[in-house]
């Protein structure tokens, strides 16, 4: 169980790298953009922490088989939602980079 755990969050954090690489290739050095950047990130850690952290007390607080899975099933859950946040945010980045790119044409 902590193996699966442990997989779904290592494809969750490679699939929310892949998103900022191309905004931060694209940033240069923008100190708004810098800011608008590290924002995002922090989010994703701070959203990944508090997911693990539930999820310890969550086993930490289990008495049975069934709570352990009720446990992995919401952090999985959890982590599926900040992918989709995380991902939203990085794209309206991407975006908004695009679209400075075009006006300065």
């Amino acid at each position: 169980m902590k193996v699966s755990t442990l997989k779904i969050m290592l494809v969750t954090i490679g699939a929310l790298t892949a998103l900022p690489l191309s905004a931060y290739a694209e940033s240069g050095n923008d100190p708004q953009r810098l800011a608008k950047l590290k924002e995002v990130r922090l989010q994703g850690m701070d959203g990944r922490l508090n997911i693990l952290q539930q999820e310890k007390a969550c086993v930490q607080a289990a008495s049975t088989m069934d709570d352990m899975r009720t446990c992995e099933q919401a952090s999985h859950q959890a982590m599926d939602q900040l992918m989709e946040k995380q991902k939203a945010s990085w794209e309206s980045l991407k975006a908004g980079n695009q679209q400075r790119q075009e006006n300065k044409k």
